[in-house]
């Protein structure tokens, strides 16, 4: 819309000079950034908690009360795994994170990283288990 109402002549010197992509972004970026813009009102004023801004934009689904109940308790969970996961190795907890936070596979991190799947795999179930532990006590 913020292209419609330009300056008709503007936008015909912004195409002579080839600059009409950059043009495009800066104003979806001034959009975005913008607290009076009709994307803020629409989609970020009601969410003042940047995980609930996040959670809506990634999901595009309503926040009820059973989803941003799911929603602190994924985070509860994160924390807790994090706070566990202090002092083990570096690599078992880079593996992890990759594989539970990210939600890489274990073929997708293994072409990316070009080690070996089955040492990824024994990482992944040495944190399980170390974590299944910890639960337990």
């Amino acid at each position: 819309m913020a292209l419609y109402n330009s300056d008709q002549e503007k936008i015909k010197t912004i195409i002579e000079k080839k600059q009409l992509t950059f043009y495009i972004v800066r104003i979806m970026m001034n959009q975005y950034q913008s607290n009076t813009s009709p994307y803020h009102k629409k989609y970020r004023k009601s969410y003042n908690n940047e995980h609930l801004k996040e959670f809506y934009i990634y999901t595009k689904e309503p926040l009820t009360k059973e989803k941003l109940q799911e929603f602190e308790d994924r985070e509860k969970r994160l924390q807790w795994v994090d706070e566990k996961l202090k002092g083990l190795g570096w690599f078992d907890v880079s593996v992890f994170k990759l594989y539970y936070k990210e939600k890489f596979s274990l073929n997708s991190m293994s072409r990316a990283t070009k080690i070996n799947r089955s040492t990824l795999g024994k990482s992944i179930r040495f944190i399980k288990n170390f974590l299944k532990n910890e639960r337990t006590k």
